[in-house]
């Protein structure tokens, strides 16, 4: 359709007093059978959303026959019925829906709309043009959900709660797309597909948090000088249960690989999975990566004292504004003083932290002990006893017993 017809009609719009005397005017009009009956089911989206007149408008200029909606899909817009009424137009081939990436109040009904594979949907902390179907985004939002709902209501502390999150995105195996690197950085994709590399753990990880409440920064990474080749996320964490006040830095996809214990030629040695040389390494164990907390506390007070070969060259916050060059520097010093600078944890609350985590994510309670045991011998290569960890959960243990009986 031209420009011509476009404005052919709006003329016949903005001279009809009814819709009776546009479909008058429009069959005395020279204007094709197809066109009449499009500005005929379009005459609404005239009179009484222009915006949306105007997105089918320029949608059909371009010869994509789309229509755009931007906005929240909630009840208070009416935009299932909106949704409804342009699927029922013959005219459109893609609804294409500009959302937020948070939960649908709607989406059982609009699963069950009889045009569902017309709705495409592009969220926010995508590119504009990459959109996935209406099951897609169904199916990330479920996962979201349901990640949310293991750590909420449980009694966990901010902390815990983080670190739990942390668990459940880097269980998923680093696996790169063959096809197309936006499939490793796109959460419908990494849920989908199963495709996830660096960036998409820390998107992913990052999306779960916001919706839970706290502040986080996407940060990549790289050689001095260089350009960035690795992402990493830097979370805001108070919690007065572990005197705790800080940015702390996650590299999830890191901790995405599994703990292998090999022999070669320089005897016993602990790896990770990307580290294991098949010729060389005799595999003796493995051990899973939930076994593995190295790092964890790494602040980003002290960034290049934990990470000297990788310094931060771009920042991105939860509010999805960029950082760059030598404004890093003033917005880090920034968040940093509306902290504390808390971030030191000891062994003690350490276990208390391990123990209440793990009680958590559904590990039997009597084998915990000897897994936190290893945990602190292959994260932190240091030996804590037994009978000391037992000492520590038993305190833990009467406290709690102490609060319920009062």
């Amino acid at each position: 359709m031209t420009q011509k017809l476009y404005e052919k009609i709006e003329n016949i719009y903005d001279s009809s007093n009814s819709l009776a005397d546009l479909q008058e005017k429009l069959e005395r009009s020279d204007l094709p059978d197809e066109i009449r009956k499009f500005a005929l089911e379009c005459y609404s989206y005239y009179t009484n959303l222009r915006h949306y007149w105007n997105g089918m408008k320029l949608a059909t200029l371009e010869g994509t026959r789309q229509i755009y909606y931007e906005g929240e899909v909630g009840e208070e817009l009416n935009a299932l019925r909106l949704i409804e009424y342009i699927g029922s137009l013959p005219s459109f081939e893609r609804i294409c829906l500009y959302i937020t990436n948070t939960p649908i109040k709607n989406m059982d009904a609009m699963l069950e709309l009889p045009f569902k594979d017309k709705i495409y949907v592009n969220y926010s902390g995508t590119d504009k043009y990459d959109f996935c179907s209406l099951d897609e985004f169904a199916t990330m939002r479920a996962t979201i959900d349901y990640y949310k709902s293991l750590v909420t209501g449980i009694g966990l502390s901010p902390l815990e709660t983080v670190i739990y999150v942390y668990d459940l995105i880097r269980s998923y195996d680093y696996t790169e797309s063959p096809t197309d690197i936006h499939d490793e950085q796109n959460i419908v994709k990494n849920i989908t597909k199963g495709t996830i590399s660096c960036y998409g753990y820390c998107q992913f990880m990052m999306q779960v948090l916001l919706e839970l409440g706290f502040k986080s920064i996407l940060l990549g990474v790289g050689p001095m000088g260089q350009k960035s080749d690795h992402s990493r996320i830097a979370i805001r964490i108070t919690d007065s249960k572990y005197d705790l006040d800080d940015y702390f830095v996650f590299d999830p996809s890191h901790g995405s690989e599994n703990m292998y214990i090999v022999q070669n030629e320089n005897g016993y040695e602990k790896k990770f999975g990307f580290e294991v040389d098949n010729q060389r390494d005799k595999i003796l164990k493995v051990y899973d990566k939930l076994m593995n907390y190295g790092g964890l506390f790494a602040s980003l007070t002290d960034y290049s004292k934990y990470f000297p070969d990788r310094e931060i060259l771009h920042m991105r916050d939860y509010e999805r504004h960029s950082i760059d060059g030598k404004d890093i520097e003033d917005y880090t010093t920034a968040i940093i003083s509306q902290t504390s600078r808390k971030n030191k944890i000891n062994i003690e609350k350490f276990i208390i932290l391990l123990y209440n985590l793990k009680l958590a994510e559904g590990y039997p309670e009597e084998d915990l002990p000897n897994t936190i045991r290893m945990i602190f011998l292959l994260s932190l290569d240091k030996k804590v006893s037994l009978d000391r960890i037992l000492g520590i959960i038993s305190e833990v243990d009467m406290r709690k017993t102490s609060r319920l009986a009062a």
